[in-house]
């Protein structure tokens, strides 16, 4: 099986990567739109590695590498991108994120951790293992946008 060969969108995840930084802040840039950039520079990674995992495409690990690297990069930004009292409009978060700021930070937490994880199965060319991680990595999502994300 192989996967085709695409390449992460870098420029998202280097602003997302300085927002988390406190970086974003220094240099003005909106909080909110960072977390927006930030979100689709994940949601592309996983769309990336959905492919390959299903198969529908070629097999590149090195592009499954750097999905699941970019992606565990931009997971453990996410608490810095939701200051307390950036819940204005046009943001999408329910306040519940600063309510259960633990829990919110633990679903963070495991979505990076499933993406480290799915970083070393493709590394070492694993797909049971990535498969397993893939799907935590996609239930990370799952229960943290049915807890702190509006529809």
């Amino acid at each position: 099986m192989a996967f085709s060969l695409h390449f992460p969108p870098t420029l998202g995840l280097a602003f997302f990567l300085a927002a988390s930084a406190g970086l974003a802040w220094a240099a003005g840039a909106d909080v909110i739109q960072a977390r927006r950039d930030g979100m689709k520079t994940m949601k592309s990674e996983v769309r990336i590695l959905s492919q390959m995992i299903e198969g529908q495409g070629l097999v590149d690990p090195q592009t499954a590498v750097r999905s699941a690297r970019s992606l565990g990069d931009a997971a453990r930004a996410i608490p810095g991108l939701f200051p307390e009292g950036s819940a204005r409009p046009p943001s999408t978060a329910r306040l519940a994120v600063w309510a259960d700021w633990a829990q919110f930070t633990d679903l963070a937490r495991q979505l990076s951790d499933a993406a480290d994880d799915l970083e070393r199965a493709a590394a070492s060319g694993s797909f049971e293992d990535a498969d397993d991680a893939f799907v935590r990595v996609t239930r990370s999502c799952r229960n943290c946008h049915r807890a702190f994300k509006e529809d």
